[in-house]
């Protein structure tokens, strides 16, 4: 008589004896959080814009950081060739924060609160997840 235990199936056990088989996907390492913004005006109409941040994690107010003007140098505009960015700090760790730009000078647009305006008077959105120990993160308006 013949004793022992039938496995159906291979058996993936054999290599080093019990050895766990080895995950075909490990788990990604996850990509760090934001810990601040920094922003450049390159749209390419060279209008300047308004830039507002909300806390979306916590309340649906905007904070208005403020009119910026047209960073193009000639041709050019962005991290290498225009004047120091806006950078502003995202400070509650792991809350979702919205950056939104607005365009007053578009037709039927003012630069005011963007629950007040039109859809088409936004000319950028941008999100971001809060995390003290995060990189700094460079938006371009106006950028692909």
């Amino acid at each position: 008589m013949i004793s022992g235990h039938q496995e159906y199936g291979v058996n993936l056990k054999w290599k080093n004896g019990n050895s766990p088989v080895p995950n075909p996907y490990p788990t990604p390492t996850p990509q760090p959080g934001t810990k601040s913004v920094s922003t450049w005006n390159c749209q390419t109409e060279k209008h300047a814009v308004r830039l507002w941040m909300r806390d979306a994690s916590a309340t649906n107010s905007w904070t208005d950081l403020g009119m910026m003007n047209s960073q193009y140098v000639g041709s050019s505009c962005g991290s290498q060739t225009s004047a120091p960015a806006k950078t502003t700090s995202l400070t509650a760790s792991g809350h979702i924060y919205q950056l939104l730009t607005i365009d007053p000078s578009h037709s039927g647009c003012s630069d005011a609160n963007p629950d007040q305006v039109n859809g088409s008077c936004r000319t950028s959105e941008y999100w971001f997840q809060a995390d003290p120990n995060g990189t700094t993160k460079n938006v371009v308006v106006g950028s692909p």
